[in-house]
């Protein structure tokens, strides 16, 4: 089979709503939650191009309602995209719903998101009670139910956003804000918005203040222009993946193909490299990283120029150096979260089944990764983004082989993470495909492990971009461009 990933859409782009029009509030006090909602509610429609082909569409609304019987702000996003991965196709569709209080800081009352690919429906919803957050999950006929701190996202702080730009702060000046991530151990997901520029445009012919900032979140930076209102127009992230506010009609409208993911985000090599499994040592010099820094370990040394970079990449390999993990480290390498159910009775059992009385590292890792590239069927049209969800289905691509190694691991008291990046791949022209697989750390070094192509200390074309839940590697997509400088085999 191919060596080849496709990669998830990430869209991690503000949508809260247009400006309904222009008459100010006159049944609430100016200065009020209400008011601030009658200003800003709306609704504006966005098409999603991935290298300027459209692959969906987002709706954003914001408007009062009713909570049981009581006076609310209502924020929901719709959205739809169809894309091909390899020769699979796949459709993946999502609504949030996001409930605000009209009282204090306009706290969120409740949030639910429910998603679909290829039909299969994730619902996942958080419900404020007192001072914590109840979220329940329902997936393939199982509810699972865990209690989090409330979101730190209120309608006070997207009220002081909006302020914070109608004056113009200085270029560089920052502002902090939250979005809300129910699949993740902490529901709040930092937004770190910087401001670039300002600039008068005529949007739909009136003349309009649109403030150019630069968003970080989870290591990913979004370009986006903005409104005075705080709705964007356009957002884009690397070189490759754009949103664009349309009229409606015009968004919902797709090519009339889905375009292969995998063949417009890949990173095209200049010299074909063989089989990739035999390659031991390759140089690569990098161009359009950016201010973006590739991460270092001992496989993969860096040295970065002016305006190139150079990666000097081996097979992985023992040290022969004494590099433990603090206990802190030690324990977040085995926690257990929504998504790694290192904890759930199946996967315990599943471990033990796999491991037996195996006690020694980098056996178990063996055992664990030989089960798994064993085990799973592989296809790009099982998405999973749970450990219970990838034993359901019994298939999955890279990243579903590298979540269920990492689970298994953890179950089996490994330290292990998720790794994400490019390995060499030639389907018909020699390219890297984007990758993800595993790390495990043994007591004494990280070695690495790819469950996907069945590999324990991986080939060197193996290339780092991210650990975990990182996505600083969106910043270069589209943009990155390898040079072979020099290679060996075996």
């Amino acid at each position: 089979m191919a060596r080849a990933c496709g990669i998830g859409v990430l869209v991690l782009l503000l949508a809260v709503g247009t400006r309904a029009d222009d008459r100010p509030a006159k049944e609430a006090d100016k200065n009020s939650l209400k008011a601030y909602i009658l200003d800003t509610q709306g609704r504006q429609a966005y098409g999603v191009y991935f290298q300027n082909k459209k692959i969906g569409w987002l709706i954003s609304e914001t408007k009062l309602t009713k909570l049981d019987g009581k006076a609310v702000a209502v924020s929901s996003e719709d959205a739809l995209f169809q894309i091909n991965r390899a020769d699979d196709a796949l459709t993946i569709g999502s609504k949030s719903t996001t409930y605000y209080s009209l009282e204090g800081d306009g706290d969120v009352l409740v949030f639910e998101d429910r998603s679909t690919q290829n039909k299969k429906e994730t619902i996942r919803k958080g419900v404020r009670k007192g001072k914590t957050f109840v979220i329940t999950t329902k997936m393939n006929g199982r509810t699972t139910e865990r209690t989090a701190a409330p979101p730190k996202r209120t309608l006070d702080l997207s009220r002081k956003l909006d302020n914070w730009l109608k004056s113009t702060p200085k270029k560089g000046a920052t502002f902090e804000s939250w979005s809300i991530a129910l699949e993740d151990k902490e529901v709040d997901a930092q937004e770190v918005y910087t401001f670039l520029s300002k600039e008068k445009i005529a949007w739909g012919g009136v003349p309009t203040d649109i403030y150019h900032v630069s968003i970080l979140s989870k290591g990913a930076k979004t370009e986006a222009d903005i409104k005075s209102d705080g709705t964007p127009i356009r957002g884009k992230i690397g070189g490759i993946l754009e949103m664009r506010a349309e009229l409606e009609a015009t968004a919902k409208k797709l090519d009339s193909k889905p375009i292969d993911l995998m063949a417009l985000s890949s990173i095209e090599a200049d010299k074909d490299l063989g089989n990739p499994q035999r390659v031991e040592a390759l140089t690569l010099e990098v161009i359009g990283l950016g201010d973006y820094t590739m991460p270092a370990s001992h496989r993969q040394q860096v040295r970065k120029g002016r305006e190139t970079t150079v990666l000097e990449l081996k097979r992985d390999f023992r040290t022969g150096k004494q590099e433990t993990l603090t206990a802190k480290q030690r324990a977040s390498y085995l926690e257990a979260t929504p998504t790694i159910q290192s904890d759930e009775t199946k996967v315990k059992k599943l471990t033990q089944k796999v491991v037996g009385d195996e006690k020694e590292p980098l056996m178990v890792a063996r055992k664990i990764k030989s089960w798994v590239h064993r085990s799973l069927r592989q296809t790009m049209a099982a998405n999973a983004s749970t450990t219970l969800e990838v034993l359901d289905n019994m298939a999955g691509d890279c990243t579903e082989h590298a979540l269920l190694f990492v689970s298994l691991a953890r179950a089996a008291g490994l330290p292990a993470r998720e790794v994400g990046g490019v390995a060499f791949v030639n389907l018909g022209r020699p390219l890297f495909g984007w990758h993800a697989w595993a790390e495990v750390h043994d007591g004494k070094q990280w070695v690495t492990v790819d469950p996907t192509w069945d590999q324990l200390y991986v080939d060197a074309t193996h290339v780092k971009f991210s650990e975990g839940d990182d996505m600083g590697w969106l910043n270069v997509l589209g943009r990155v461009k390898f040079k072979v400088l020099d290679f060996k085999t075996k």
